[in-house]
């Protein structure tokens, strides 16, 4: 086939490639859904209790301490990607980036890094807006968040690199999107027991922004096949469908395709 799809997949902090793909379920699911998967590892951080992560700190920007030590996730990102996307298999047009926690703020930089080349995104338990925002395109958003987050609170003001709200960040993104209605605060509707939804539409280039709210959830990926520790409820939720269905809809556009050809 020409025409697979490529999910790019980051791990959060203290996490193992491997092990996060079997935990979000996410090596299978790509298997039986004709998914192309690249998870890369994260490198230790000596700064950080030595904790596996990528390279995105406060604003999801390169930290000082990780470029002291040589590490340039995002120059690797694109090396890698420069080969992986001569591979006859991949539709360049359908190139997405999940991750969880540490992994999903990686992807918030990697939209605004490269736009031309990420079709769209969905971060879990990891949303973040750039500043600045290099994207040169509205972005196609769907992020998920435990409401009970005990890592990176539902309200903000946690870690340095987690100041503001969830919906904060959500908004400033429907903003850039330039979609109808974003300088209101997001409106949430109950979609069931478990997620509540709020979205923005409207958005220029159809460049749609949705966020779920897992109600009593914690720091988990939502239909994990286990729970962290201490982190918090799993929501009974299937991310992993909802992700595909996203990213089914929103391809990078042709004029853009070209540009980075």
């Amino acid at each position: 086939r020409t025409d697979a799809p490529l999910w790019l997949a980051f791990h959060g902090s203290q996490n193992m490639a491997m092990d996060f793909l079997r935990y979000s379920r996410l090596h299978i699911f790509a298997i039986e859904n004709g998914i192309g998967l690249l998870a890369l590892q994260g490198l230790p951080n000596k700064y950080d209790q030595g904790w596996t992560q990528f390279n995105v700190g406060p604003h999801s920007q390169p930290t000082a301490e990780e470029n002291e030590q040589g590490v340039h996730d995002l120059e690797v990102m694109r090396e890698i990607l420069e080969q992986v996307l001569q591979l006859p298999c991949v539709d360049k047009r359908r190139v997405h980036c999940t991750g969880y926690s540490n992994g999903g703020r990686f992807c918030m930089r990697l939209a605004s890094e490269m736009s031309d080349i990420i079709a769209s995104v969905a971060p879990v338990s990891g949303l973040r807006y750039p500043q600045p925002n290099n994207a040169r395109r509205p972005i196609p958003l769907l992020a998920f968040h435990g409401e009970m987050d005990p890592v990176n609170p539902w309200g903000g003001h946690g870690k340095d690199y987690w100041q503001a709200s969830v919906p904060e960040a959500f908004m400033k993104w429907a903003q850039f999107n330039q979609c109808g209605g974003a300088s209101m605060a997001p409106a949430f509707v109950n979609l069931g027991g478990e997620f509540t939804m709020a979205s923005y539409k409207g958005c220029k280039e159809y460049a749609s922004v949705e966020l779920i709210r897992l109600n009593g959830a914690g720091h988990q990926w939502p239909n994990a096949l286990y729970a962290h520790p201490g982190l918090g409820n799993v929501a009974r939720v299937d991310a992993n469908v909802l992700i595909r269905d996203f990213f089914s809809k929103h391809r990078l556009p042709e004029e853009y395709l070209a540009k980075s050809s």
